[in-house]
């Protein structure tokens, strides 16, 4: 019994040394406010899914659920201060246990409860807390596999030269369990160095990117890893500029339209308040083959006219992105 009480006090006490000191309670509860300040990504899906489904509307509540041992334990403070706190088995428990919460003001308190041995828990230490049914209610199958849906905007660097880089914003518009599936916008400029026949150069690109996108998400708390793959389109705008050439100087401009596809990798964790922050690398793969002009031709050749000079890109590119994300 004294086991099973200094349990649950412990929690309560790790989870109030975890609250900022400015924290305030929940105020509105004409809006059935649910704020979760704390959760695994999973369950935050579950139990948003149970309140928003919950007609009722009494109070409003701030909670933290702590995955432990025993299952689940949550810490709930109501606009009056007043505390509630249980351990449930799952997610779809915990779902239902805070939408009672919400659509019930009334502090209940259970008859005391025999443990398996026999022996019965005195009623502090369930005090505050609704009893579940031997069953779950049945779970929203419309909603039962969705998780949020982010939007991000994030600045890249390159490795490989202080000047490369670019921003990129990307949007969920679908989710499905741990999958997530949007667009992605980027706008990019880098610079690859060329060699010819006629000596060395420099190829400057500028790219506007935009990509159908999916990602899986693997979450641990607040700190998630995602990874994405994209496929879609990119307007290239290229100008080829010599470092030194044996015989001439040639500067070709050229442009268009070509496919491309991305991987990436991001790691993450979330701030509080539906903000994210995250960092990882991208990588873009080309395949352009540009048709332009020469605008500055060999001297030799001015006579008959500007050459028509076809330009190649296939290195892939990659950047470094950091940035925010915010959940819809």
């Amino acid at each position: 019994m004294q086991t099973v009480s200094s349990m649950r006090l412990g929690l309560a006490l790790v989870v109030a040394t975890m609250t900022p000191a400015s924290a305030q309670p929940v105020t509105s509860p004409a809006s059935c406010a649910v704020t979760i300040a704390r959760a695994p990504e999973d369950v935050r899906v579950v139990v948003e899914e149970w309140v928003r489904a919950e007609p009722r509307c009494s109070s409003a509540l701030e909670v933290r659920i702590i995955p432990t041992d025993g299952g689940l334990y949550i810490f709930a403070q109501d606009e009056h201060g007043r505390i509630r706190e249980r351990i449930v088995p799952d997610p779809q428990s915990a779902g239902v246990l805070i939408a009672s919460w919400v659509a019930d003001d009334s502090m209940y308190v259970p008859p005391p409860t025999a443990t398996p041995a026999g022996d019965v828990l005195p009623e502090h230490t369930v005090m505050g807390t609704e009893r579940l049914s031997a069953g779950p209610a049945p779970f929203p199958a419309s909603r039962s596999n969705r998780m949020s849906k982010w939007i991000g905007l994030s600045v890249g660097m390159s490795a490989r030269r202080s000047d490369d880089g670019g921003v990129r914003a990307d949007l969920d518009l679908l989710t499905h369990g741990q999958y997530s599936f949007g667009i992605a916008a980027s706008v990019t400029e880098t610079r690859i160095p060329t060699t010819g026949p006629d000596g060395m150069g420099e190829l400057s690109t500028s790219d506007k990117k935009l990509m159908v996108t999916a990602a899986r998400t693997w979450q641990q708390g607040r700190w998630y890893v995602r990874g994405l793959a994209g496929v879609g389109a990119v307007y290239s705008y290229a100008l080829s500029m010599p470092y030194w050439s044996a015989s001439s100087a040639e500067i070709v401009e050229a442009e268009g339209w070509f496919p491309t596809a991305e991987a990436a990798a991001a790691a993450g964790v979330e701030l509080g308040n539906d903000w994210s922050l995250q960092f990882g690398p991208t990588l873009t793969l080309y395949s352009e083959h540009f048709t332009g002009d020469q605008i500055l031709p060999n001297p030799a050749n001015f006579m008959y006219g500007p050459n028509t000079v076809t330009l190649s890109r296939n290195d892939p590119e990659l950047l470094l992105f950091t940035g925010l994300r915010y959940r819809l």
